[in-house]
């Protein structure tokens, strides 16, 4: 038994075990779709290195699957991210998935090559090229798809800064490290493809993306057996505010009962003061209140028109103005007054207190003590 087969056995062993371990929990349906096509990919490498038959028949599945993986994994960030409704978009990806096996169904019977499992394992001149052809269309695809999934996870790595936000830090860690992964993964078959072509090789693989492969998928059962519930990202609405009042009497919110679950959100607030804690959470607070998040999430964005972060941002501003207008606090930084608050970091606080005062808080400061 070869190394490049005991490779793929191992990894599709992992893959196998991620997509039964994620299919039995409450995870993501695209990121268990995503490690069913790589297991997919896996699978037609090992078939070719153990020359089993039917490979013929084994790339019907494969190639068309293979151009859908980026467009799934996309949809895994998207989903994860901003609980985004991506229909319209699932149309446009399977379109190309159909695109591409009505292209190997025609090629499948056209050349004869393509039907000849032998020809397939020597690869022969026409079945080189055609799978050539293939796998750059695959790679450039995905690394379309891929880089739409990074502009969507810097989208929102940038409004959870703005929100100054920690309750992200450790999950968003996962999905980090899953982006880079997958973009490794890529790499290392687009580095494949191009040696293989270079060389004018008659193997379509190399020991490279099978070894990326292996790393990956121990990585990612690594990651997931140390932190289980890491992939089930707490979602973000993508546009808070085009909630309708409809959708309101759906949730059985009346307007009454979202005031109610905002005035007992301003009592904690004032009571215990909660909103200094940098860690702050809107699933601690709707356990605090014993209010489902989603409707506590619905009642702010309702009432006071902002989302939670912005809530409580708005509550750490006014503490930090109380701070700065102290004079016992004169001899204090603001960066000291602006963690006392709750903030993050500097470049935040003044970013946020800007928004709210119109002043910076150096501004703010010198206002005030120029009119004692």
């Amino acid at each position: 038994m070869g190394f490049s087969i005991v490779i793929s056995i191992l990894s599709l062993t992992i893959l196998i075990f991620l997509i039964a371990t994620l299919s039995f929990g409450r995870s993501n349906r695209y990121l268990v779709g995503w490690l069913a096509i790589c297991a997919a990919l896996v699978f037609m490498r090992l078939a070719f290195e153990a020359a089993w038959p039917g490979l013929s028949f084994y790339a019907f599945l494969v190639f068309p699957s293979g151009y859908i993986a980026g467009f799934m994994f996309w949809l895994y960030v998207e989903s994860e991210l901003f609980a985004h409704n991506a229909r319209p978009f699932i149309a446009f990806g399977w379109g190309v998935v159909a695109l591409v096996a009505i292209v190997h169904c025609v090629c499948f019977i056209i050349f004869a090559d393509l039907r000849d499992d032998a020809a397939i394992l020597q690869q022969t001149d026409i079945v080189r090229k055609y799978t050539r052809c293939i796998v750059a269309g695959g790679i450039l695809v995905n690394s379309l798809w891929l880089a739409l999934a990074f502009k969507s996870f810097f989208r929102f790595e940038r409004a959870q800064r703005e929100a100054l936000s920690l309750e992200r830090t450790r999950r968003i860690a996962w999905l980090r490290f899953l982006l880079w992964s997958n973009a490794v993964l890529l790499l290392s078959f687009a580095a494949a493809f191009a040696i293989v072509a270079w060389r004018d090789g008659h193997t379509p693989f190399t020991p490279i993306e099978s070894s990326v492969t292996l790393i990956v998928a121990y990585a990612i059962a690594f990651f997931l057996i140390r932190r289980p519930d890491i992939n089930l990202l707490s979602r973000t609405p993508r546009n808070t505010a085009n909630i309708t009042e409809p959708k309101y009497i759906r949730q059985n919110l009346s307007l009454a009962l979202r005031e109610k679950y905002v005035s007992s959100l301003d009592n904690l607030m004032a009571r215990e003061r909660i909103f200094l804690d940098e860690n702050l959470s809107l699933a601690r607070v709707a356990h605090d209140l014993n209010i489902p998040a989603h409707h506590l999430s619905i009642a702010i964005n309702s009432v006071r028109q902002l989302n939670f972060y912005q809530y409580v941002n708005h509550w750490r501003v006014r503490e930090a103005q109380q701070l700065i207008a102290d004079s016992a606090n004169d001899s204090e930084t603001l960066l000291s007054l602006a963690l006392k608050a709750g903030f993050q970091s500097k470049a935040g606080f003044n970013r946020i207190f800007k928004q709210h005062v119109g002043l910076t808080p150096r501004a703010y400061r010198e206002r005030l003590q120029a009119g004692r």
